[in-house]
Parts: C-alpha cells; structure tokens; sequence
C-alpha cells in the first residue's frame, strides 16, 4: 500500500500537467509525448503546490486523500477537455529532417540507451537509500517540509531575531527561501504517512527522468536524429554534479536547473519554427522558477528576455535597446525586493576568482569536457546562434553574465574561493548551455552535408548545364 501511495503521489500531479498540456496542444503541433512528459511535470508541480499553498490561505489542513481529490478533478477535466477536441488519433511523428542526418548513426543510440539506463537506475537506488545528508537540507530545505507536514499547514518561519523576541513560528536559517521545494517534500511524507529522510527525496529523481524526457524530446523534435538525441541526453545526465545533486538530493539547484534548460529549450524550438505551444511551455518554466529559489527571479528575467530579442530584436540597435530595458526593469525589480540585503551581500566582496572558477571549470572532474568544447561550438555554429537563435544566445550571454555579477561583486565570492559555490550556482546555466551547444553544432554539421551534396552551379549560382537529350 505505501508503494501505491508513492506512485501516486509521483504520477498524479505529473499526469495533470500531461494531460492539460496535451489538452491545450494544437492537433497539427502533437510531436513528442517525451516533451509532453517533461513539460506536464512542470506543470504538475504548478498546480500542485497551487493547490497546497490555497489549502493553506483557506484555512484548511492538508490531506493526502483531499489533495489526491482535488488533482483527480484536475485530471478529469483535463481529459474531457482532451476528448472534446478529438486529441487521441492527432500525435504526429517528429519533424524529419530534408536530408540524411549527419549523426544518425544506429551503435550510437545502442550504446547511450545503454548508458542512460545504467544512469537512471544507478540514481534511483542512490535516492531511494541515502538518507537525507546535504547540509543546507538540513538547515533551510528539508527543516519547512518537515514542520509543515507534521502540522499538515504551511505555518510560517522567521528568522533567529524574530525567534529570539519571541514571536510566533518556526526558525531556521533560510525563512524566506521560496517555498516550492520543501512543498514536494512534505507531499512525500504525506502519501507516506511519516517524514521518511530518504524517501522524501524521491522528486529529485522524477525532475531528472522529466530533464531526459525534455532534452531527448526538444532535440528529436527539432530534427535530430533518435542516435543524437540519446548522446545529447546521456551527456546532460552524465555531468558528475548534476549526479550529485540528484544522488545526494536535498538542494533546489537540480530544479532550477532541470527548469531552465527546459525552458531555454522551448525558446530554441520556438524561435525555429514559431510554435504557440513550445511559448506555454516557456511559461511553465518563467512562472516556476521564481518559486524554486531565489535567483530563479533572475533566470526567469533572462528567458523572457531572450524571449523579447527573439521577437523585437531584428537589428542590433533593437537587440541593444531590449537588453537595455530588461536589465533597468531586473534591477528595478531586485532593488525593490532585496534593498534591504543588497549592503550586506555586496560587503566583502572577494577579487580573487580566477583561480578557483578555472581550476573548477577545467582541472577538476566536476564538468567533463563542458567548458573545453562549449567554445568550439560557438565558433563552428555562431551563424545560427546570431540568425536563427538570438534570442536564446541573449539568454545564455545574460545568465553568464549574472553569474559573474554575482561572483565578482557579492560576498558569494568569498565562497567561490573555498570551493563551495561555485559549482551550484553554475549547475543552474550549464545543461542548458550543453544542449545549446549540441544544437549548434548539429546545425554546422546540417548545413556542411547540404554545402556538399548541392551541385557546382547551385553553389556558384550560374545556371545549370543543359540536360542531354536521350538516344535511341
């Protein structure tokens, strides 16, 4: 019966963004189910934690049985809506490519089927045994989901000098993190009935299987052979921290990673082919990662605008103007959020920060071979990040961007020279960068195959040869 409760409380809200998601899907745009299934768990979370955080304003305790309730009514009108439409018989394959692909090469999907198995479960029995360990989970994380479940209510937390003048409520030493997080854990515990320190990180594992199912489907989609799209797959799974991070769950970096690179995806997809749908995928992810953790309110801004480039930024004059606004409104934001922070963040900043980001980014075993080859991809395929991508280079060049802000001008570079951070807070942009760059040189590669199979004249632009007539 526990197991059966655990499946429920992993597929239920998974299969009400699934379902809506396919609800709200243009027949003629049905390509992927793998993108389906990575997007719908976006949106499962949404509403999910929607439902968690009204129950709570309403005054009402939570119950598995009561949320199961009102998720099944969710997923009951998602598929009336779905049959109205007539979505069953609509799916379509794939987009073909016009030409062989370059890297459909069949031992290739062999071998990284293999591969991405023996990850996935490797993963799941990590998850599944290791008791909850990582340190911050233990002090800001896992401590809301806790309370929260026991007292089956989001009671509210403050922090120790609030605590101290005794006032009402929890104390840890993140009060005002967001919130989404320790939400997935409390709905664990309550489908299993008590706090289980292992397997309350099972949400960990369900945003890295959604992860492959997005990558795998964004790229197959936008013309990738199956070959290419398991090797892309398989390298976003296989970097050591993104692992960790799944293995040792307990930080909300994996979800805000999963989210942005999922929703830097749909800005791909769409600024290739102007899908609507892949722009409600881009929401899901806008909308969710503000609640994940503090700096998804900056990886949001950075989507929408590499969203606004795409659309308003036909001249470079334009692409100038847009950024220039974005950012004045980003800063506005943060500033009126976090003033009351910013003098004590920015105090102490540490200069040093060469050393410690190289030796973290090319020496140590943390990335493979990312930052090596991220550089040979831009060079090989810039036509298509400047033509047809521009606004998801504007998004990547603005998240490393605040990436340096953040390590050149906070105090977070004091933890960037003991090795603490700086991993984390690059987890956030690096699968995203990776699977950017596996489209760019698929492009390259598109684009020399065509080069080369065109005939001469096509090529020089003279007329072709007249065609010989037949002989008796």
């Amino acid at each position: 019966m526990q197991t059966v409760r655990i499946l429920v409380a992993l597929l239920l809200p998974w299969a009400v963004g699934a379902i809506w998601l396919r609800a709200l899907q243009s027949p003629a745009r049905c390509r992927s189910i793998l993108q389906t299934i990575a997007y719908g768990h976006l949106g499962g979370i949404v509403a999910l934690t929607l439902i968690m955080r009204a129950a709570t304003v309403l005054g009402l305790r939570w119950s598995f049985i009561g949320i199961d309730v009102a998720l099944g009514i969710l997923l009951i009108a998602g598929i009336a809506v779905l049959t109205l439409r007539g979505r069953r018989s609509t799916t379509v394959q794939p987009g073909a490519s016009t030409i062989d692909d370059p890297f459909a090469w069949r031992w290739l999907a062999v071998v990284a089927s293999v591969l991405l198995g023996i990850r996935l479960a490797n993963l799941a029995w990590a998850v599944i045994l290791q008791p909850l360990y990582p340190w911050d989970a233990w002090t800001q994380w896992a401590t809301k989901a806790k309370v929260w479940s026991a007292l089956h209510s989001m009671v509210p937390f403050i922090d120790y000098s609030q605590w101290l003048a005794r006032q009402p409520g929890y104390v840890d030493t993140a009060p005002h993190y967001p919130a989404t997080v320790p939400l997935l854990q409390a709905w664990m515990a309550l489908a299993l009935g008590n706090f289980d320190d292992a397997l309350v990180n099972l949400p960990w594992l369900a945003i890295c299987v959604a992860l492959a199912a997005g990558v795998h489907g964004q790229v197959r989609s936008m013309g990738g052979s199956a070959p290419w799209s398991l090797l892309v797959t398989y390298a976003v799974l296989s970097l050591p921290i993104l692992d960790t991070h799944v293995a040792l769950a307990g930080y909300a970096d994996l979800f805000v990673c999963a989210t942005f690179t999922l929703g830097l995806l749909a800005l791909v997809h769409w600024e290739r082919e102007r899908d609507p749908m892949q722009l409600f995928q881009l929401a899901i992810a806008v909308v969710l990662l503000p609640t994940l953790k503090v700096p998804g309110i900056v990886w949001s801004a950075t989507l929408l605008l590499g969203l606004l480039v795409a659309v308003f930024g036909a001249t470079a004059v334009r692409v100038a103007l847009v950024v220039s606004a974005a950012s004045a409104v980003t800063g506005g934001v943060v500033f009126l959020l976090f003033r009351s922070k910013l003098a004590s963040v920015t105090t102490d900043a540490k200069a040093e920060l060469a050393q410690p980001i190289t030796a973290n980014l090319f020496l140590f075993d943390n990335w493979h071979l990312l930052w090596y080859l991220l550089p040979i991809a831009v060079v090989v395929g810039w036509r298509d990040a400047l033509r047809r991508m521009r606004g998801t280079s504007a998004a990547l060049i603005a998240g490393f961007g605040f990436l340096w802000a953040t390590f050149a001008l906070t105090r977070a570079g004091n933890w960037v020279a003991d090795y603490t951070t700086v991993n984390r807070a690059l987890l956030h942009i690096a699968p995203a960068a990776l699977v950017f760059s596996a489209v760019l040189v698929r492009e390259w590669a598109v684009r020399r195959e065509t080069e080369s199979s065109a005939p001469a004249h096509a090529l020089s632009g003279s007329d072709p040869p007249p065609r010989a007539e037949a002989t008796q």
